[in-house]
């Protein structure tokens, strides 16, 4: 079982998911990810505390979200928690790197405000 929940800060949406992220949960995932980012969000905070489990294709979406916010300039952090049902899959398929991972909401917050910042030059 999936449930995704969407919160809207001034800064950032923050894009919590819960449960299984796998093969059959994707599709979901994948849906309220676009409608997310249909509303051009400054930046996006994906929570993933609470992932209960995931496969390869929900590592795959994890890439994907990384990709679709590096297309449009914005940021994205990702919270873990230390998740090792998130960590782990992504470590087999040394993938953690590819990814902005951070192990608290405050760490990733603070990584969002700083890459949102306008630069001075």
């Amino acid at each position: 079982m999936l449930l995704v929940e969407t919160y809207t800060t001034q800064e950032c949406i923050e894009f919590i998911i819960s449960g299984d992220l796998d093969a059959c949960t994707e599709a979901d995932a994948q849906a309220r990810w676009s409608a997310t980012l249909a509303s051009e969000p400054p930046a996006v905070l994906l929570n993933l505390q609470e992932v209960t489990f995931m496969d390869g294709r929900g590592a795959r979406f994890l890439l994907r979200c990384g990709r679709s916010m590096a297309a449009v300039h914005r940021p994205l952090a990702i919270v873990t928690h230390g998740n090792w049902r998130v960590e782990r899959p992504l470590e087999i398929l040394r993938w953690k790197d590819l990814l902005p991972l951070h192990a608290s909401r405050d760490a990733a917050i603070h990584a969002l405000l700083a890459l949102s910042a306008p630069s001075h030059s």
